[in-house]
């Protein structure tokens, strides 16, 4: 570890186990900083930054600390085996200090009303940055100064006020805190690259991991999985903002914005007894979930029991889980998270085993497909005709346009919107399609909209001389999210939509199939739908089974 000498101004370097005494700077970078190779060739007092350095070390003799540890010109960063080792050791070199001098530069030094001053601390851009999170939190003493190095009150003084301005509630407890909350407090937070805003949350968690430049967001990714692998937390998994597509991971710190409440709390002991570690796989990550079935007809979506709670409210937080039909491969479909009272629930959960597979987070630029296949041919050879078929493309200036032709179609016609007994749809349009059988006399509508995070389908029953234009572009955009719909039309007659995710012409897409069925209707293999192999539907009714393998064929087993 390389030390500042606080009057001759020169580094030294001292083994671990003769480290003496010193005081630690904290500071954000700027125009001109000192690097190792600048202040050891003499050219550090012409630099801007220099000022800084001197501010730091006049401070420190006051105190009487001999030496100080600055970032800036302590590390030599043309090493990259240095910079990597500093990286990981960047929290202990915090918490070894003694004292730790906060140097806010755009914090005025003018006599400034205690109004103004509180306005000029709470906004100073040191607050918005990653590394500072650790340097806050790891020096046992922390004294604020403004540009000037004039004394602007310690942590412990100021508590009050820092936490408003960061959310951290207990200081001197931090440890104890949630993965959660540990990530809320760097999700506003920046910095120069993406990766470091990985590095820099690393002795947070006393996580140490190879330093890799380049590798962008996956390094987040790197840094939740080492977390994985030393703690039983499942707050790690509640977080609300991203996208969910990827896995149960975050992307970024700023997924946890909203998890400043969550802490750790312990699943009830009927559902906990035995319960497995989970671990990463070359499957995923395997986790002995604790599930309720969120529906009866396609048995596919689950909301997940996690050991976390909000403060002040009931029960744990769940999360949404979808899987596949031998339940060997599973991801999370929906963003945000719910609070659940077990209790009320104690016979309708069970344990399930599950690998969630983790996505590489796309680069720059990249949009993930939301688009959606509509398939609905076996309602032919149950007597429905779909009679009219509404598309709204525009998600701002809301418009229906109505299909003119006849939408059911052979299934080797096909055309940019039609494709047999399907309709494909993009990431801003909303359908609405309405299905009638004359010898039943039943007719009800379709409502969909794609989505890669919360997918929204409905079905009205209602008489469709009652759905006038304005009536079907409402209710398109006023429908909830959901995976899976189903609307009793007869005595044993059930109208029923499930949505789940696949392939279809190398794209990712969410697959709707709307189905006419006298009980419950099941999702089988294969997962993904391409052009060479037919999408399998099998409808299990009370007196025959029916498998609908192309839309032109029906066989009654």
């Amino acid at each position: 570890m390389r030390l500042l000498n606080t009057t001759s101004f020169r580094v030294q370097d001292f083994s671990a186990d003769s480290v003496p005494s010193y005081a630690i700077l904290s500071h954000r970078w700027e125009h001109e900083e000192v690097s190792f190779q600048d202040l050891s060739e003499g050219r550090g007092p012409k630099m801007a930054g220099y000022s800084k350095i001197t501010g730091c070390c006049t401070q420190a003799v006051r105190d009487g600390w001999e030496w100080v540890w600055v970032d800036s010109c302590c590390i030599d960063k043309t090493s990259s085996s240095e910079l990597s080792e500093a990286i990981n050791s960047m929290f202990k070199y915090y918490s070894d200090a003694k004292v730790c001098y906060v140097y806010l530069s755009d914090v005025p030094s003018a006599d400034l009303d205690l109004d103004n001053l509180y306005w000029a601390f709470s906004n100073s851009k040191w607050f918005g940055r990653g590394w500072t999170l650790q340097e806050l939190l790891a020096p046992a003493a922390v004294i604020f100064f403004d540009e000037g190095w004039t004394d602007l009150g310690s942590r412990n003084s100021m508590q009050k006020l820092l936490s408003m301005i960061t959310g951290i509630q207990d200081f001197a407890g931090f440890k104890s805190a949630s993965v959660a909350q540990k990530m809320s407090w760097a999700a506003k937070r920046q910095t120069s690259r993406p990766e470091d805003l990985a590095y820099c949350l690393m002795g947070l968690f006393g996580i140490h991991m190879p330093i890799i430049y380049g590798e962008g967001n996956k390094a987040f990714i790197r840094l939740q999985r080492e977390i994985i692998n030393i703690s039983d937390d499942e707050s790690i998994f509640a977080w609300t903002n991203g996208d969910c597509s990827l896995g149960l991971l975050a992307t970024s710190p700023s997924a946890f914005e909203n998890c400043g409440d969550v802490v750790v709390g312990q699943i009830p002991g009927f559902l906990s007894d035995e319960r497995p570690p989970y671990s990463i796989t070359s499957k995923g990550l395997r986790m002995e979930h604790i599930v309720k079935p969120l529906d009866d007809v396609f048995d596919l979506t689950f909301i997940s029991l996690l050991n976390c709670r909000r403060i002040n409210r009931p029960g744990n937080l769940a999360i949404y889980i979808y899987a596949d039909r031998d339940a060997q491969s599973a991801f999370r479909y929906r963003n945000f998270t719910i609070s659940l009272d077990t209790q009320d629930w104690r016979e309708k959960f069970k344990k399930k085993t599950l690998y969630i597979q983790q996505r590489d987070p796309l680069g720059p630029g990249v949009s993930f497909p939301s688009n959606m296949l509509v398939r609905f041919g076996s309602m032919v050879s149950r007597g429905f005709k779909a009679t009219q078929c509404w598309i709204s493309d525009d998600s701002v200036f809301p418009s229906l346009v109505r299909q003119d032709r006849d939408i059911i179609l052979p299934h080797s016609a096909s055309d940019q919107n039609h494709d047999g007994h399907q309709i494909m749809l993009n990431e801003t349009s909303r359908t609405a399609i309405a299905f009638s059988n004359s010898i039943l006399q039943t007719e009800f509508m379709v409502f969909l909209a794609p989505s890669t995070t919360a997918p929204r389908a409905h079905i009205e029953d209602l008489p469709l001389k009652g759905h006038g234009v304005e009536e079907i572009l409402n209710v398109l955009f006023r429908i909830n999210s959901a995976d899976y719909v189903s609307k009793k039309l007869g005595e044993k007659m059930f109208a029923s939509v499930g949505i789940r995710p696949g392939l279809y012409q190398g794209q990712h897409i969410q697959i709707a199939e709307i189905v006419i069925a006298e009980g419950s209707v099941k999702w089988p293999e294969p997962s993904a739908v391409t052009e060479d192999v037919k999408f399998k539907l099998i409808v299990e009714d009370f007196d025959a089974k029916v498998t609908v393998q192309d839309p032109k064929l029906l066989r009654v087993k």
